[in-house]
């Protein structure tokens, strides 16, 4: 191209661009990629998972530890509460130890359903003794790996079977410092009242009792309080105070107004429990303001047992209630004694209210001589008197029994009776030498059955009568009737071989 010619216009035509070669090392350094670049991970992942698939499909060695298998326990757990039988669960039990099964909710399960198996039964049952007797050793060993679930379930199987070591107690409540802090609330509801169970079952446990620990987990129960079913109120608030928790005022009504919540667990223990609590705690106020005394708990606590009272709103609230929930001997004897320890007098038809109740458990030989004692206090202290009901029940017990026990023999009830062992209008007719009423006289035999009222023996010695009681039985003697003596609260059973026994004196 010569030196005066332009260079030709490049217009619409592409320009190619030329890349120049590159040495084979420099191609090669281009291609491999560094080593810190994500293609090696994404390459190792599946190798790694290939690894674990080969190490699971190895055979595995056997060793003293098994392997825990979760979907196996979950498995046990479902079959373990829905059984009805403690002799089943037990084998359940078994077969998931066997199995590497076990667990802290299993364990749960069969303390729990056992427990409630053996309550359904009324009565201890040798299966669930046996039962007891294998979880309570099994629940030691794992006791360090319990939750606070766990622990108060082997607490609550404890107070219930009734068998349980200063040693355990003090080894369980080791366990239970941490977990309890954390505690659900029925859990802490159901600790408080399994250790105060235990706690009066025995003087030995109730020294064993760590105050500390009880002052930790009121305060824990005291925080969920308000969001609180009633029934795990009552529970918490009877159990804290017969370990002699000092409560104060405050806590007293926010306690008080969460059971009365309209929840619809509100039952015949809660309102008992509820009494029960209030009565306690007075005491404990009276015996710190005449005596200086406090429970270990309350010195624990650092704080002084003070003159508490629910209100007489709450326990006109309370009585007002339980009445219509059905209540038992049990339960009317123990409510009717503590409204009499209580500084409160509740009105007329209330009390009269539970000693009808109680009145017709009688007639149902449906009560208890505990029950009987605290039923009669509770009469005593309200000033409440026992109704003719309950002795005519026994008079009409007793006249059966003397039918079946004197064949062909004339059983009068109610009769009068009179000197030379006369009867009726005969005994009558001899009004100058004198004549008494009796509940059963059987004028064949020569023989007078007198039923004793809950006022014909001393209150505090039910076993003594008075001398009321027994001028009437010495004079119908000196008339020539033989005279038994029968207790107006004694059981069917025992009727018949206390009848029995005396007859076969008399013969």
């Amino acid at each position: 191209m010569g030196g005066g010619e332009q260079p030709p216009e490049l217009i619409g035509k592409p320009v190619r661009r030329v890349q120049l070669a590159q040495p084979q090392h420099a191609q090669q350094e281009q291609r491999a990629p560094p080593q810190h670049q994500p293609q090696k991970q994404r390459d190792w992942q599946p190798k790694r998972k290939q690894q674990e698939q080969q190490w699971q499909s190895q055979p595995r060695r056997q060793s003293g530890k098994q392997r825990f298998d979760k979907g196996l326990a979950i498995q046990y757990n479902r079959q373990i509460t829905q059984q009805s039988s403690i002799s089943k669960i037990m084998q359940l039990v078994q077969a998931a130890q066997s199995e590497g099964a076990l667990d802290a909710i299993n364990l749960v399960a069969a303390l729990d359903r056992t427990v409630q198996l053996d309550k359904q039964a009324r009565s201890p049952s040798g299966d669930g003794v046996a039962a007891w007797a294998e979880l309570r050793p099994l629940s030691m060993t794992l006791l360090q790996k319990l939750d606070s679930r766990a622990l108060v379930a082997l607490l609550r199987a404890a107070a219930h079977f009734g068998t349980f070591s200063a040693d355990e107690l003090k080894a369980w409540q080791a366990a239970s410092s941490s977990p309890l802090q954390h505690a659900m609330a029925i859990d802490a509801s159901n600790g408080l009242l399994s250790l105060s169970t235990l706690a009066a079952g025995s003087e030995e446990l109730k020294a064993a009792v760590d105050a500390s620990l009880v002052v930790r987990l009121v305060q824990r129960w005291l925080h969920l309080v308000p969001d609180m079913l009633s029934l795990n109120v009552s529970q918490g608030l009877y159990g804290a105070a017969c370990l002699g928790y000092p409560f104060s005022q405050q806590e007293l009504d926010l306690i008080t107004q969460q059971a009365l919540e309209d929840d619809g667990r509100f039952e015949v223990a809660t309102g008992t429990q509820l009494f029960r609590a209030w009565s306690l705690l007075d005491a404990a106020w009276r015996e710190w303001e005449f005596g200086r005394q406090q429970s270990a708990v309350a010195a624990a606590s650092k704080l002084q047992p003070q003159a508490l009272y629910p209100g007489n709103a709450a326990v006109e609230e309370v009585l007002r209630q339980v009445p219509s929930l059905g209540l038992d001997a049990q339960a009317s004897s123990q409510l009717l004694l503590s409204v009499g320890q209580l500084r409160f007098r509740p009105s007329a038809g209330a009390a009269a209210a539970l000693v009808d109740v109680y009145v017709r458990c009688l007639e149902k030989q449906q009560y208890t001589n505990n029950g009987l004692r605290a039923f009669l206090d509770g009469c005593a202290l309200l000033g409440c008197r026992l109704p003719a009901a309950a002795v005519e029940s026994c008079v009409e017990a007793v006249a059966c029994e003397l039918k079946a026990a004197c064949p062909g023999k004339a059983v009068e009830v109610g009769q009068w009776v009179g000197p030379g062992c006369c009867s009726g209008t005969a005994a009558m007719e001899g009004r100058e030498e004198g004549w008494l009423q009796v509940d059963l006289a059987v004028p064949s035999l020569r023989l007078v059955v007198q039923v004793d009222g809950p006022y014909s023996v001393f209150r505090n010695k039910p076993e003594v009568r008075l001398p009321t009681a027994l001028a009437p039985d010495r004079l119908l003697r000196s008339w020539g009737w033989h005279v038994i003596s029968v207790p107006f609260n004694i059981n069917k059973q025992r009727l018949t071989e206390f009848l029995g026994q005396q007859l076969q004196e008399l013969r």
